[in-house]
């Protein structure tokens, strides 16, 4: 089996203006998904989070008024 280099795959031909525009927008439309993914990612980890402290307090909050070490 023949080794495969690199320069068998190179490319030296310019790009036009239209394959640049292309590709731009290819480029944009994949960063957006990215950064749609993880905000609506970080969005749902602050409200875990969030409701993990509501948990925690209203947990706090019971055992000061009934005053018991375990429920």
């Amino acid at each position: 089996m023949s080794e495969i280099k690199i320069e068998d795959f190179s490319d030296d031909r310019k790009l036009t203006n239209e394959e640049k525009k292309v590709l731009k927008s290819e480029a944009k439309e994949i960063l957006e998904k990215k950064n749609s993914k993880n905000s609506k990612h970080s969005k749902h980890y602050e409200s875990e989070e969030k409701q993990k402290r509501q948990e925690q307090t209203i947990w706090c909050i019971i055992k000061e008024k009934f005053s018991f070490e375990k429920f």
